[in-house]
């Protein structure tokens, strides 16, 4: 079959945001990876609720979204 037939959901290479629940099986390394995870989502859903209050802030905190990718990429 060809590679446009097959939808993107159906791929193995997909990185799926499931990976990021909580599971008694997961191992120690996993477990410390899932709550990093979860304490940046709740701090950056606390930084968007506020930037979402006005265009301003939105922009601001786009510029920092930008210059924080661009120095991680670097790392």
């Amino acid at each position: 079959m060809a590679p446009k037939y097959i939808l993107e959901c159906w791929s193995t290479n997909i990185k799926r945001r499931h990976t990021h629940i909580k599971s008694s099986e997961d191992e120690p390394l996993l477990e410390l990876r899932s709550k990093r995870f979860n304490d940046l989502v709740f701090q950056s859903h606390n930084i968007c609720e506020f930037a979402s209050e006005s265009e301003e802030l939105t922009e601001i905190l786009h510029r920092a979204f930008d210059n924080v990718m661009a120095e991680m990429q670097e790392y």
